[in-house]
């Protein structure tokens, strides 16, 4: 997990923690507007990660999060394009 050491600390998590939980252990955290995931070629705030609550429309910049994600898992054999690719054509 790409959890920041400084957010991970906070949270109580565990092998049978499911990804709403965590959402909403995020959702309770006090800051704001800080870095929540980070990896080497993304970072995602908490108030972009606070878009994968149920109902909640997606926006950009989790989608391309989830895009460099793919792309660092298996790198060899996968290619996937952030969502500015086609106007970047």
């Amino acid at each position: 997990m790409w959890l920041k050491p400084q957010i991970k600390e906070k949270l109580s998590l565990s092998e049978e923690t499911d990804w709403q939980d965590l959402v909403t252990q995020i959702y309770n955290l006090e800051e704001a507007d800080s870095v929540i995931i980070e990896s080497n070629s993304y970072s995602l705030q908490k108030a972009s990660f606070m878009r994968l609550k149920p109902a909640v429309w997606l926006n950009d910049e989790v989608m391309n999060a989830y895009v460099s994600l793919v792309n660092e898992v298996d790198p060899a054999n996968t290619i996937a394009f952030n969502t500015f690719f086609y106007t970047q054509l």
